[in-house]
């Protein structure tokens, strides 16, 4: 069977041929990663989708077949098609390293933001490690347009993760990069729930808050802070008071220092 699919042309057949011997329960899982290995020749999107989708819904795939999944995946070209192989295979599976990495680099090719979101999304549904979690904020770094994408999967990560040390930077960095004060503010606000900060990490927290241009979404910013700032340093404090002074209307200036204890 596998070896007879090498020589048809039709994706259509092959992929026929490939998706009885997955639901074959003799077949090894040797033999499983030689399918994999030939739907590698599979041309079409929606017919190697529909292949990888079938192994995953009828096979208990080991370490290795289930990183070369993800590795053939990246064949895919359509992020429609793409993404839903990327997000069976996460509801389906707990994915070692080896297939973690295989997965990013899938996830990586993505070009729509929509999609990349929709299956960061699921990766963040779990607990992720340090190294793991700054491969997901590499992706979003690297792919991610939209102002309003990357505020959701920045909410995302700080809802759904312990975010400290390079983590925390990265996502403070990443933050800097939004150019909606309204979606930058959410972020901030969002942030401002974390309440063991280090005076340093405050410090940059504040610098970040420094771009939001609105007066009113920055002094809402500042008041978020405020309870951490009033916790903290004088240097944390000298911070608050420089980034409020940006404020130019009395008003919301007047807001944001009332926050802070003096």
């Amino acid at each position: 069977f596998i070896a007879a699919s090498r020589k048809i042309d039709s994706d259509y057949y092959k992929t026929s041929v490939l998706k009885s011997a997955v639901k074959n329960d003799d077949i090894s899982d040797n033999e499983l990663y030689s399918i994999l290995e030939s739907s590698q020749n599979v041309k079409s999107d929606y017919y190697l989708s529909s292949l990888l989708k079938e192994m995953l819904d009828h096979r208990q795939l080991n370490d290795s077949n289930l990183s070369k999944l993800l590795e053939v995946s990246n064949n895919i070209s359509s992020d429609h098609y793409k993404s839903n192989v990327l997000i069976e295979a996460l509801e389906s599976n707990e994915l070692p390293d080896a297939a973690f990495d295989k997965l990013v680099i899938s996830v990586d090719a993505i070009n729509s933001d929509h999609y990349v979101k929709e299956v960061l999304e699921e990766i963040l549904d779990k607990e992720l490690s340090e190294v793991k979690l700054k491969s997901v904020l590499n992706v979003v770094d690297q792919n991610i347009n939209s102002d309003f994408h990357t505020r959701e999967i920045l909410s995302d990560v700080i809802d759904e993760q312990q975010i400290t040390g390079q983590s925390l930077v990265a996502v403070i960095d990443l933050a800097e990069t939004i150019d909606s004060d309204y979606y930058l503010k959410e972020v901030m606000s969002d942030l401002s729930d974390i309440r063991d900060f280090s005076d340093d990490q405050l410090i940059k927290v504040l610098q970040a808050c420094s771009k939001i241009g609105s007066d009113y979404y920055l002094a809402s910013a500042l008041v978020d802070f405020a309870p951490s700032v009033n916790r903290a340093g004088s240097r944390v404090k000298e911070k608050y008071t420089e980034v409020a002074k940006s404020i130019s209307s009395e008003t919301y200036f007047g807001k944001a220092m009332r926050a802070l204890d003096r």
